[in-house]
């Protein structure tokens, strides 16, 4: 007799057939969206069971664990994460739509403005005239202009946690023993490189930076996604017709990021690569023509610090009385910092600026072809003076006057063509609320861990000490710009061996060394060869901008975050070494299971109306 189709039995399979089977949500997360296709891939779409509701073997074999670890995955994607307040708006709006005014009342007080700017919503409400707001238009509004974030995140687990000199102690330690391996694992954890492979690809960068005693250290980087300018208009690819060839190129820069480099290929390998690199390589202008301008994190090397709006570094540690939780090392924006010192281009000031320099050319070519007139009208009616130092004043005067136009014509046109519009960065979201991006990002991953207790970040005192000057060199120099150069050198060196050398601009030194080291440095009285010195304890100056950021505004933004839930920002003390009390004072909020279970329930804003706090790290000691 034939048999119909089994009964599901186990829970998870309902529950993942009714998931799978939901209309697909723009809120979904390209994440989420993957998993919905895996589901319905194993059949928990299928309606009559014939897939997942098989035989009652199917609940605990093979196919039964890996979907019952599919359903832990769904439950975690299913928590509300990062979301926007302005899609919540859009999915609130009744089937048959309301007035484009109502729904610009709706965005003005409960949603972040600078989403709803980015995002061009007025423009579209201001299109619509008269005609009802519908969801599904404003859906596909919105899904055409994207507002969020790219998450990369770069782990390590080595188990050397030392500071300043200790990793080179270490290293001298492990040679005088003469074990060169163990020395060779320490070098490469201090410079960030795989401690097997040599490889900087996936690993952290500034591991160093850490307080002992930690776990599971990670760098995340919070990214801006590429933006094409016209999304309307195809997409150039320069491999778009031969995929193969962009995967082959991607192979075979990956096995060159070792320490041999190219050569770790063989000769025809390094012929294919170049060949492909040189495509890459005559086709980039056009392919970034396509996007928005972007912005390269000094952190983060090309292939990692694009459009960089927010990195963290934490790790997972103890309190002094046990419990674990998530550490926040620091948080930075170095895109907003920028901006903050030079300034935003947008279009419309990128426009004015180049208008401007522009009148400047054309301005100084009018006076220089002036001038020249002036002189000729001159020699017309007195003659030209033989020389210039024997001629009576008057000519003089207007040799002067055509010399000092043709120089300024020679700035305005050098001017223009060293930086056609106006000095920069590109503009960017979360201008005042980077800070929050970086803690609520944070925030998450702690709710998602069930051992995360707490949730926690450095004082200020912790930073001003870690970046002390004094703890990477013994002396600082400084060689200004020689023969109208625009960099000079700034030099360091610790137990009089080099430490590094860098050629920038004089206003660059502030976000290398620290702003009030940077003046503290430029005051120094010049040496008899030119160059500028700080040593000893006159490296030791700042640190305002670190402690008013980790001790005045991260405690309140955070405590702003966490509010609602029932959390209180507060000083705890978390281990720094496995010594006994070597305990150091930290902020930190204390997550209780139902706090946590609420948080992931409702979510987090990703954009919000940032808190009139102001803050600055101009005096910040940056890393070298």
């Amino acid at each position: 007799m034939g048999q119909g189709p089994a009964t599901i039995r186990a829970p998870w399979v309902q529950r993942i057939r009714e998931w799978a089977n939901e209309t697909p949500s723009v809120m979904d997360r390209p994440f989420e969206a993957a998993l919905r296709m895996i589901a319905r891939t194993i059949g928990a779409d299928d309606p009559s069971g014939q897939v997942l509701g098989m035989t009652g073997a199917m609940e605990t074999g093979p196919v039964g664990g890996a979907v019952g670890a599919l359903e832990k995955l769904l439950e975690r994607v299913r928590s509300r994460g990062l979301y926007s307040r302005v899609e919540d708006v859009a999915s609130q709006l009744p089937p048959g739509g309301v007035h484009p005014n109502r729904v610009a009342s709706l965005l003005k007080s409960g949603a972040s403005q600078e989403e709803v700017m980015a995002r061009r919503v007025p423009e579209f409400l201001a299109g619509l005239g008269d005609q009802p707001v519908t969801p599904e238009a404003l859906r596909a509004h919105l899904e055409a202009h994207p507002f969020g974030i790219q998450v990369k995140t770069l782990q390590s687990d080595s188990p050397y946690h030392f500071q300043g000199n200790e990793w080179q102690q270490a290293i001298d330690r492990a040679e005088a023993a003469g074990d060169f391996d163990e020395a060779e694992r320490i070098q490469r954890a201090w410079e960030g490189l795989s401690e097997d492979t040599g490889s900087t690809v996936g690993q952290p960068q500034y591991a160093a930076y850490q307080l002992p005693g930690g776990e599971q250290y990670q760098e995340t980087l919070l990214q801006k996604p590429l933006r094409l300018i016209n999304p309307e208009q195809p997409e150039f690819d320069p491999f778009a017709n031969n995929p193969e060839a962009l995967r082959r190129l991607r192979e075979l820069n990956s096995r060159t990021n070792g320490p041999e480099g190219d050569a770790a290929l063989s000769a025809s390998e390094l012929a294919e690569v170049r060949k492909l690199r040189a495509i890459n390589a005559e086709y980039r202008p056009r392919v970034l023509a396509q996007y928005e301008p972007s912005y390269q994190s000094p952190h983060f090397g090309p292939s990692l610090g694009g459009n960089l709006l927010v990195h963290t570094r934490s790790n997972t540690r103890r309190l002094a009385t046990g419990e674990k939780g998530r550490f926040l090392e620091e948080v930075q924006s170095d895109w907003h910092q920028a901006g903050k010192r030079g300034g935003y281009v947008t279009p419309e000031t990128e426009a004015a600026a180049r208008a401007a320099k522009e009148s400047a050319v054309s301005d100084a070519m009018r006076a220089k072809t002036d001038a020249f007139a002036a002189m000729r009208e001159y020699a017309d009616a007195h003659g030209k003076p033989a020389s210039y130092w024997t001629a009576p004043d008057e000519w003089r005067a207007l040799v002067d006057q055509y010399n000092g136009a043709a120089q300024r014509l020679d700035d305005a046109t050098l001017a223009l063509e060293r930086s056609p519009g106006e000095s920069g960065v590109p503009d960017a979201p979360f201008k005042e609320s980077w800070p929050e991006l970086g803690l609520k990002q944070q925030l998450l991953e702690a709710v998602e861990d069930p051992e995360a207790s707490w949730f926690g970040f450095t004082t200020g005192d912790t930073q001003v000490d870690r970046y002390k000057l004094s703890k990477q060199v013994d002396r600082l120099a400084w060689d200004p710009p020689r023969h109208g150069a625009e960099e000079g050198l700034l030099m360091g060196d610790k137990g009089g061996q080099p430490v590094f050398e860098q050629r920038m601009k004089p206003d660059q030194l502030g976000s290398v060394i620290g702003r009030e080291a940077a003046q503290a440095l430029l005051a120094a009285p010049a040496q008899p060869a030119g160059w500028h010195e700080l040593s000893g304890v006159a490296l030791d100056v700042g640190g305002k901008g670190m402690r008013q950021f980790y001790d005045q505004l991260l405690p309140k933004r955070l405590e702003k975050i966490v509010r609602p839930f029932g959390g209180k920002v507060e000083r705890l003390m978390v281990r720094a070494s496995e010594r006994e009390g070597a305990h150091v004072p930290i902020w930190g909020v204390r997550l209780t299971a139902a706090m946590k279970e609420r948080i992931r329930q409702a979510g987090l804003p990703l954009a919000v109306v940032p808190m009139a706090v102001s803050h600055t790290r101009d005096d910040d000691k940056g890393r070298q």
